[in-house]
């Protein structure tokens, strides 16, 4: 993702010293309105509520998107939470912050920013049944979706490695192995 202000030149010197703050890396993305996230749980029957974007945007108030959009659990069968999937109300296109600063600045300027994002490790278990997003094909323009049992056990570790690097939830929000299928992908603690 290239930013949309870049500088003439690399820096010329990086920092002497740690900054106090992440440094933050501007991201280009866009929302689907009708896009739907996993809101919640409900204690009472035991069922998945979910919403869209459009909602989250406009029937809440500033302080209670800011608190739907804390959540990082995904549903149980692998729909993303709102910060995956509305990223714009979410702020997360803004200001992304890196979970894991360095301690001491790089030797080096960077070449070019990264891609996206990293995401800390959580405390979890794995629904092996739950369903993630593996990718769209190309000849047809549909999405194809996989169970975390179907990654564990029907690839090779770097078959895995490669399908848990992807970001990118699918066009209705359904999120990727790397936050449906955490134990697999390596992404708890």
């Amino acid at each position: 993702i290239e930013s949309p202000h870049p500088s003439s030149s690399p820096s010329k010197q990086p920092t002497k010293s740690p900054t106090k703050q992440p440094t933050y890396s501007p991201t280009l993305c866009t929302e689907n309105p009708t896009a739907v996230f996993f809101l919640k749980n409900n204690v009472e029957d035991l069922s998945e509520e979910f919403q869209s974007c459009n909602w989250l945007r406009n029937k809440n108030t500033a302080r209670t998107i800011t608190q739907i959009c804390k959540n990082r659990e995904a549903s149980k069968k692998g729909r993303a939470p709102a910060r995956i999937v509305c990223k714009d109300t979410c702020k997360m296109c803004i200001h992304i912050e890196s979970p894991h600063p360095s301690s001491s600045p790089s030797k080096q300027p960077t070449k070019s920013p990264t891609k996206q994002p990293t995401y800390s490790p959580t405390l979890c278990t794995e629904n092996p049944t739950a369903v993630f997003f593996l990718k769209n094909n190309v000849e047809d323009l549909s999405e194809e979706f996989q169970s975390c049992n179907w990654l564990r056990n029907k690839n090779t570790a770097r078959t895995i490695t490669q399908i848990c690097k992807n970001r990118e939830a699918s066009k209705k929000g359904r999120a990727p192995a790397r936050i449906v299928c955490k134990d697999t992908c390596k992404m708890c603690i």
